[in-house]
């Protein structure tokens, strides 16, 4: 018997682990499998969990009767007297005697200590973000369909990494067509499936939080688009047309090419990629100007 147990599961490792073994919970795979197969298993599942944690555990011929693993884990397998055990770090309870005296246990103290861990947390969150935009066949949700996702990493301010795909989706609006440049050819020829494109753009944003342009009308379709596959998706939002508009500056509309222009920044619109730029430069703008 073979049990492997996960958090934060990427869609290309619960693909893999689903060839060999039954879901039987989110997250908890059992099945039965040979050395060779559950070695090779446990192996990709840690090359590809960025930020979850596994745990393999599996029947051996030992005094316990079975083994385990752990990965990306604080919990960590010890070995005390040809018994394994796991190791836990100590929790803020039972460390409370280890607190050294400078932390204080006075109201103030604490205060202090709450307000710096939300200053840390803030400083993290600013430091990394993701910047995405979508292409789509038309407005209404319930109909069309994304034909192009964009997005930057963005770590320290700047871009770390970018992630750019188009779905083929087969048919799509002449008016669609005129505004994007994107053809129904385009989409046959550089496309991928619906699945593969959704699954990889949410490992990609995952956990991660979010800063676009109107972000809510990217989210809508983006939601529907994740509960078709199971993907839980509920990020911290940043929307840079809502900043903008605070800034009350002097333009005759808000939309991404005009509120561009006024910050000087030269672009091709309608495009995800491009569109991306554009959002990242005007948030990293906006940003200098607080």
């Amino acid at each position: 018997m073979v049990v492997i147990t996960l958090t934060d599961c990427p869609p290309k490792v619960r693909r893999d682990l689903s060839q060999w073994l039954l879901e039987v919970s989110t997250g908890v795979f059992v099945g039965n499998l040979n050395k060779r197969v559950r070695e090779k298993l446990w192996k990709r599942v840690c090359e590809n969990l960025k930020t979850g944690r596994a745990c393999l555990v599996y029947s051996a011929n030992n005094e316990q009767r079975l083994e385990f693993e752990t990965f990306g884990s604080t919990w960590s397998p010890l070995d005390f007297d040809g018994i394994k055990l796991i190791k836990r770090p100590l929790t803020a309870n039972n460390s409370a005697t280890h607190q050294s005296l400078e932390d204080g246990y006075s109201s103030a103290a604490k205060y202090r200590k709450a307000k710096n861990i939300q200053k840390a947390i803030a400083k993290k969150d600013s430091d990394l973000y993701v910047v995405l935009d979508l292409e789509t066949t038309g407005l209404n949700v319930e109909k069309d369909e994304i034909i192009e996702v964009g997005a930057l990493l963005i770590k320290n301010t700047e871009i770390d990494n970018s992630f750019t795909a188009m779905i083929d989706v087969g048919h799509i609006p002449k008016e669609i067509s005129k505004i994007t440049g994107i053809t129904e050819e385009m989409l046959k020829n550089q496309g991928k499936t619906k699945q593969e494109v959704i699954e990889d753009f949410y490992e990609f944003i995952h956990n991660k939080t979010i800063v676009g342009y109107n972000i809510a009308f990217d989210l809508v379709f983006l939601k529907k688009a994740f509960k078709e596959y199971d993907l839980n998706f509920n990020p911290k939002v940043i929307d840079v047309m809502s900043l903008v508009k605070k800034q009350m500056i002097d333009v005759a509309n808000y939309k991404l090419e005009t509120v561009a222009r006024y910050y000087s920044i030269d672009y091709e619109p309608h495009r995800a990629f491009n569109d991306c730029l554009a959002t990242y430069r005007i948030y990293t703008k906006l940003n200098k100007n607080k």
